[in-house]
């Protein structure tokens, strides 16, 4: 999933790649090439294996040129099934960003709305794994018994 987004700040370039850095930061990105007029960050693996989100290969690229700024964020998600938490996820992320440089919204404030919602899909991955294990368990212990059973009527 792709999102590009554009936006004008009056702020200037330093200030952008700051609280631009801090917000990514403390999203647990890790920033990569970075001037005064661009950045990248990166998230996550290399390579979508596993549904976690923190482990989905996640990329931010912002650009910034006399008070535009571009933002374009890129999700790899699972077997490519993008969710809709996903997506919200991604519109805050950029959101996030253009509330932080234009509206003067906190960095922390802002950060912690997303730890909210990747909060409430972790909650939501694990409860998904949990049947699963009940499911797996009661498979078991159901070939337990007709094995047992099976075992009794040929004595």
């Amino acid at each position: 999933m792709i999102i590009e987004h554009t936006f004008v700040t009056t702020r200037e370039a330093d200030q952008v790649g700051a609280l631009s850095a801090e917000y990514l930061q403390q999203l647990g990105f890790r920033l990569g090439d970075v001037t005064d007029e661009q950045m990248e960050a990166k998230r996550g693996r290399v390579r979508a294996t596993s549904p976690k989100i923190e482990l989905l290969p996640m990329q931010v690229n912002l650009s910034f040129d006399r008070g535009r700024v571009v933002v374009v964020a890129n999700l790899q998600s699972y077997r490519d099934k993008d969710k809709p938490r996903h997506e919200e996820l991604m519109k805050l992320l950029i959101t996030g960003l253009e509330w932080i440089l234009c509206d003067d919204h906190s960095v922390s404030d802002v950060a912690g709305q997303w730890r909210g919602i990747e909060a409430d899909i972790q909650k939501k991955q694990k409860r998904g794994r949990g049947a699963l294990y009940a499911l797996l368990i009661a498979f078991g212990i159901a070939i337990a018994v007709f094995i047992t059973i099976a075992v009794v009527e040929a004595n």
